[in-house]
């Protein structure tokens, strides 16, 4: 009887034992995977940083060559002038759609309508405060300038949800060819031909609106693409 009933414990332990012949789950797949990605994210990111300076000492070499310092300064005033405003009006959609947890079509669609409101009165601002602006900088034609590139903003506007959902995705190689892409084509092409046209400053100006007007084009199509 005590065989027996040692027997019986024998087997129980057995059958309770883990049969320590099959493999166990791979725990850490899920960060891996996560580290995986945000490597390859860090490498679009050098790259894309690395490809526009290198692009920039090309495109500034042949430009040296068309135009004139003071068409260099009145471009640096107005992007200096263009980032602070833009700061100010345009950087809290993009963080709100990353933070937030339960992301859902409404919140989409409220996160467009407020950048584009944002994007409307910083332009609106900026089209009235060129003449001050312009006054106190003491730079001349930076008035009209001004009030030309006031709709940067709007336009920057529609693609701030699309980057915004791009960098919740981790979408960084997309943002990166984006960014390649609109700056050689955009701005690097278009102000190249039209300061061989004789434009001036006005090929700077002017080919920094198109390289914004073609970047929200593209993040625009990828976003529509990747939510239909």
């Amino acid at each position: 009887m005590a065989l027996l009933d040692k027997e019986n414990i024998q087997a129980k332990a057995g059958a309770i034992a883990p049969d320590r012949s099959c493999p166990k789950p791979q725990e850490g797949a899920p960060a891996k995977a996560l580290r995986s990605q945000a490597g390859r994210s860090i490498a679009w990111v050098f790259s894309s940083t690395a490809a526009i300076a290198f692009s920039k000492v090309i495109l500034f070499a042949g430009l040296a060559r068309l135009l004139q310092p003071a068409d260099f300064g009145l471009f640096a005033a107005t992007t200096s002038v263009l980032g602070i405003l833009e700061i100010v009006g345009l950087m809290g959609v993009g963080p709100s759609l990353i933070q937030r947890a339960d992301l859902t079509r409404r919140h989409i669609s409220t996160a467009l309508f407020m950048s584009i409101c944002f994007g409307g009165l910083a332009s609106s601002v900026m089209w009235a405060a060129a003449a001050p602006i312009a006054a106190s900088m003491k730079i001349a034609g930076l008035e009209q300038v001004l009030k030309i590139v006031s709709p940067i903003f709007f336009i920057r506007s529609l693609s701030m949800v699309g980057n915004g959902l791009a960098s919740r995705d981790m979408s960084f190689s997309l943002m990166s060819r984006i960014e390649i892409f609109s700056y050689i084509f955009g701005y690097g092409l278009c102000s190249i031909i039209l300061a061989a046209l004789g434009f001036g400053a006005w090929a700077l100006i002017l080919g920094y609106i198109f390289q914004q007007a073609l970047a929200t084009l593209q993040i625009g199509r990828a976003s529509c693409r990747e939510r239909v």
